[in-house]
């Protein structure tokens, strides 16, 4: 599997006044480590840029498989193979 690329991200926001909600969708593979990088550098944007507190804060990471994510027009599965060589 290749590493996490911004070219996999999604971030998806809702923010309220009270607890902002963050979604980030990433095809699987990132190790623990880098999801806990990931969740780190983003709460601490939220209090950098808006202001909220750390313990209000909740994210979610959801791994979605290669061969349920489009990326080109393509599953990414076979986009992977096809830009490999």
């Amino acid at each position: 599997m290749a590493p996490l690329s911004i070219s996999t991200l999604s971030i998806y926001t809702q923010r309220t006044e009270a607890m902002p909600y963050i979604n980030v969708q990433i095809t699987a593979g990132a190790t623990r480590e880098q999801k806990a990088a990931l969740v780190k550098d983003i709460a601490d944007s939220l209090v950098r840029h808006l202001g909220k507190k750390p313990e209000h804060t909740h994210i979610v990471i959801q791994e979605i498989a290669v061969e349920n994510w489009d990326y080109a027009g393509q599953l990414t599965d076979d986009w992977q193979r096809q830009h490999s060589t």
